[in-house]
């Protein structure tokens, strides 16, 4: 579907809807089960967003993030890396 009209602002693209295959059965429990969805269409930024435009937003609306557990448990078969440096922060383990 064509955008419905202008970008609600600076550097924004119209991310068409549609349905896709949603979840997981191998991470979190609260991922499960993998379903089909439907999402309408959304605007969405070209960019990522910075701490400081987030700050204006805050600041603009009074919209405040839920926040994530401190502790969030880390999905079955990841470990930390064994190295620092640019490597992800999880890795996978092999399968046994």
């Amino acid at each position: 579907m064509a955008s419905p009209g202008p970008p609600p602002g600076k550097d924004m693209v119209w991310v068409a809807g549609g349905r896709f295959l949603m979840g997981s059965q191998d991470f979190y429990p609260e991922e499960a089960p993998v379903h089909r969805v439907t999402v309408d269409g959304f605007w969405i930024d070209t960019h990522p967003v910075t701490n400081a435009a987030f700050r204006r937003f805050w600041k603009a609306t009074g919209h405040r993030p839920h926040r994530l557990p401190l502790h969030h448990p880390r999905p079955s078969g990841l470990t930390k890396p064994r190295s620092s440096g640019s490597a992800p922060s999880t890795t996978r383990r092999p399968a046994r």
